[in-house]
């Protein structure tokens, strides 16, 4: 017998009643797609094309491969209203945030002509799709510590620095609990680097991410001159690890010293007269390295300079003058450290800071990758390459953005705009 006479008589009169109810859930969710979209225009009027915004938006939020990220990268589906207009964790802001930095970050250095015409341009809607589904795959990792309330969390470069970093800081604390320290000489030494530049970079990001600009350039500082160490202390034997934590510890006691020229000369009475004590207790570690030796003592500073020159030296066949970018690093963020240094300029400013981070944390990685065996991969994604393909474009704009003034002027003018 034919199964489909199993089935009772469809009722006219139910079967009317259930196509009544569906068409009302569909006007219902209509509805509420139309007040959430006149919602969302308003939020980012003047930070991107709002017909444009809604177009993106409804094309990602019809993928299948979106509906699939929507059960893994939001905690609940928070689609009120109230949330949208209050800035909370809502799935459908979330995705015009990363629309709208995301599409800034492509077009950056486009005029206004140039930028209407990419937002008629199917491919380039596709291109935009696709990277914003790529960026909401790691979301759960990039947003930690990252203030959702702002947008500045969501430009590409500073999403890209806070998944990796991120992800390293879990998958390193994860290495530490089971005490799996870095392989080769050193590596509890290592190890505790490792923390205090993770730990460093994350400061730079939580202040650059609040508009604290200014205040970013000292922990920047901190951690440039920290890599610097650790380059310089990588291979070196363990006296010289433990001269170094020597000269730490003594700085440590200096600043509480009651005389502290009678510190130094107790510490220090066999320096040479002309060399300056502080300088040597900060960086007389040097001497126990056996590559340092090979500068004469006449031209010895005891000062970062020195620990660039060894890197330099250090390191000449594999990453050559790595040593001499760090010291230009460490010396553009020094007047910045030293209190206020007039208004900043926005965007410059902010690039400035990124991607000193970005080169020092790419370097880390690498180190990790050999040194843990860590790989980067997180839903498809390599956090590495990632970072370092949009380092790489940042760079290439910010090439012409620096040789174009008027350009320039109007980014800085048009960043304070977008990430309020």
């Amino acid at each position: 017998m034919n199964n489909m006479n199993n089935f009772p008589p469809l009722n006219p009169q139910q079967l009317e009643e259930q196509m009544k109810q569906l068409e009302e859930m569909m006007n219902a969710a209509k509805k509420f797609n139309e007040e959430e979209n006149k919602a969302l225009k308003k939020l980012f009027a003047g930070k991107i094309k709002q017909n444009f915004l809604i177009e993106i938006k409804e094309m990602i939020f019809h993928r299948t491969d979106y509906t699939q990220l929507l059960n893994t990268q939001y905690d609940s589906f928070n689609m009120s209203m109230e949330s949208i207009l209050h800035g909370k964790d809502n799935s459908s802001l979330d995705m015009c945030k990363f629309i709208t930095m995301i599409h800034f970050f492509n077009t950056l250095i486009m005029d206004n002509s140039q930028r209407a015409i990419c937002q008629e341009d199917e491919e380039y809607k596709l291109k935009l799709c696709n990277q914003v589904i790529e960026a909401i795959k790691i979301r759960n990792v990039a947003l930690i510590n990252n203030s959702k309330e702002s947008l500045e969390g969501y430009y590409p470069l500073t999403y890209a620095i806070y998944a990796l970093n991120n992800y390293m800081s879990i998958q390193f604390d994860i290495l530490m609990n089971k005490k799996q320290f870095p392989k080769g000489k050193n590596g509890i030494f290592k190890s505790q680097l490792h923390f205090k530049m993770l730990s460093k970079i994350k400061a730079v990001l939580i202040l650059v991410d609040n508009n604290l600009i200014e205040e970013s350039f000292n922990p920047l500082r901190s951690l440039v001159e920290l890599f610097m160490i650790y380059l310089a202390l990588f291979d070196a034997k363990k006296e010289a690890v433990d001269k170094y934590m020597n000269h730490v510890d003594l700085q440590f006691k200096y600043q509480t010293a009651t005389s502290k020229s009678e510190f130094l000369n107790t510490n220090f009475k066999y320096i040479d007269s002309n060399i300056n004590k502080v300088d040597y207790m900060n960086f007389g570690w040097l001497d126990s390295i056996l590559e340092y030796n090979y500068i004469s003592k006449s031209e010895r500073k005891y000062r970062i300079v020195d620990v660039a020159e060894l890197i330099n030296m250090l390191y000449q066949k594999d990453n050559p003058n790595i040593g001499t970018t760090l010291y230009k690093y460490y010396s553009e963020c020094s007047p910045m450290s030293h209190g206020f240094n007039g208004f900043l300029n926005r965007y410059s400013s902010k690039q400035n800071v990124l991607e000193k981070v970005c080169y020092i944390l790419s370097h880390l990685a690498h180190n990790f990758a050999h040194q843990y065996d860590m790989a980067f991969d997180l839903n498809g994604i390599n956090l590495r390459k990632y970072m370092e393909d949009i380092y790489k474009k940042q760079l290439e704009y910010d090439k012409t953005i620096y040789d174009n003034q008027t350009l320039l002027k109007s980014l800085n003018n048009e960043y304070v705009h977008r990430i309020k």
